[in-house]
């Protein structure tokens, strides 16, 4: 008895589909950023004065000047300062300015989102222009996309008028607000 070996055949469809699967799963992946124990990250002073924060990993005391100050803080204090829940990082003193950070720690994303309030967004819109602006492009993401919310609502509602500043937020979150304006 003869013995014959059985082949498939895939068209081109086929394999095309294959790889089409094998490229979309790859496409899907996100890259989440590694940092080496000595990498600095950037960190915002929200305390008023002076403020000293001891890297109890490194032996780094890191030192803020004065509100708004920013300084370098070594990945590997800042994580055990995230681990221990220490208060610089919970009830915070700093921000932590390096969004990938942030973004792979979700207690510490969801903290900043909620650290401003709508009064707190309102006082920012109330800022004279220049100063509105560099608080604005200076706020965490969620706290961006909250902002935004907030300036829309005032305009609908007739609380805020100030064409200036309405233009400078048109630029900010590549929107039409001041059309926004027109129509009422």
């Amino acid at each position: 008895m003869a013995y014959t070996k059985k082949t498939t055949v895939k068209t081109d469809n086929e394999v095309k589909e294959k790889i089409d699967d094998n490229v979309a799963s790859v496409k899907e992946t996100p890259t989440v950023k590694k940092y080496d124990k000595e990498d600095v990250i950037p960190c915002k002073s929200i305390t008023n004065g002076k403020l000293l924060v001891d890297g109890e990993k490194s032996g780094i005391l890191y030192r803020w000047a004065d509100y708004g100050d920013v300084e370098d803080i070594e990945y590997q204090d800042l994580i055990y300062m995230i681990r221990a829940h220490r208060a610089s990082v919970y009830r915070p003193r700093f921000i932590i300015q390096d969004e990938d950070f942030v973004a792979q720690h979700r207690d510490l994303k969801e903290l900043y989102d909620s650290l401003y309030s709508i009064k707190d967004l309102k006082d920012i819109l109330n800022l004279p222009v220049a100063q509105m602006r560099k608080a604005i492009e200076e706020l965490p993401e969620g706290a961006f996309e909250s902002i935004k919310g907030v300036a829309a609502s005032m305009i609908h509602n007739g609380q805020y008028d100030s064409v200036k500043k309405i233009k400078v937020l048109d630029e900010i979150f590549d929107t039409k607000l001041l059309l926004t304006l027109a129509q009422e």
